[in-house]
């Protein structure tokens, strides 16, 4: 008996219980974007979270060694670790905050979904930081946020997810092409209109909506390109749940062109993300015992 294909605005009513998520992030996103924005501004964002506090001062204090002084305010933070590192803490621990049940199947884990995202924000910091992108300021945010559409679907459709992730078309496709095979849609498509729907920044929802195909972004082309490059860099490293059986020449070609980088930048982007990542395990931190 063939299971009924979930709709897509079907699966998108299931984040209804997410309502408070895309505020908070907002928030944090609008406080790091302001032109003369200071830590009170990001404290503040952020205090009126207790939860959230908690975890970013337990995430914070964690990257001490014993001895040292506790952080016990959102401004102590921002003042040992510096205000970007804070803002990507909170982004992070807001993201983790819908990472934090259990979900395993096949080689999929949120667990493991949740490493691969944030890897992924740090390696497009990594890309924005060595060449001028409008998007440089979004970039570990469109990192973290790239593949929420496949926590969504692993959600909201939980049964024909599993479906997908037990086919054995995942040996020699792409994800998103079984998902495609299987529903007539993908976890970008979710991604796009569901960081739309939260009124994110257009280059957040191009990064969650075309990350598998830049090529074919309508706009905002550095932000599928960027993403595109730093989910290569970490599937190539298998860091976290591994979705796809290979990565596209020309979808490769076309980030690094669109990028103006060569293939020697991304191989010494590559070989120091590993040490970039373990400089950077706070971030993975904050989301908490799963």
């Amino acid at each position: 008996m063939s299971m009924q294909k979930p709709d897509l605005h079907f699966i998108l009513e299931s984040t209804k219980d997410l309502s408070s998520f895309p505020h908070t992030l907002i928030k944090v996103l609008e406080a790091s974007q302001k032109p003369r924005s200071s830590a009170s501004d990001l404290e503040e964002s952020i205090e009126t979270d207790p939860a959230l506090t908690a975890r970013i001062l337990s995430a914070a204090n964690s990257a001490f060694r014993p001895g040292v002084q506790s952080v016990t305010s959102v401004r102590q933070a921002v003042v040992r670790l510096g205000f970007k590192r804070v803002q990507e803490l909170a982004l992070g621990a807001i993201v983790a905050s819908i990472f934090r049940s259990k979900g395993e199947v096949g080689r999929y884990s949120r667990q493991g979904l949740w490493e691969h995202c944030v890897a992924t924000g740090i390696a497009c910091r990594m890309i924005a930081d060595r060449c001028p992108l409008e998007i440089g300021d979004w970039a570990f945010s469109a990192g973290i946020l790239h593949n929420i559409g496949i926590l969504i679907l692993d959600q909201g459709a939980h049964d024909c997810f599993i479906q997908i992730q037990e086919d054995p078309a995942l040996e020699f496709e792409n994800l998103h092409e079984v998902e495609n095979s299987h529903l007539g849609f993908n976890h970008q498509d979710i991604g796009l209109i569901l960081l739309g729907n939260w009124g994110l920044p257009l280059p957040l929802t191009v990064a969650a909506g075309w990350h598998h195909r830049p090529s074919d972004a309508p706009d905002h082309a550095d932000a599928a390109s960027l993403t595109h490059l730093a989910h290569a860099m970490v599937h190539s490293i298998g860091i976290g749940y591994i979705e796809d059986s290979g990565i596209q020449a020309n979808h490769m070609r076309h980030s690094l062109h669109t990028l103006g980088l060569e293939f020697e930048d991304a191989r010494i982007l590559l070989e120091d993300l590993p040490s970039e990542i373990e400089k950077n395990r706070t971030l993975f931190l904050v989301g908490g015992s799963r």
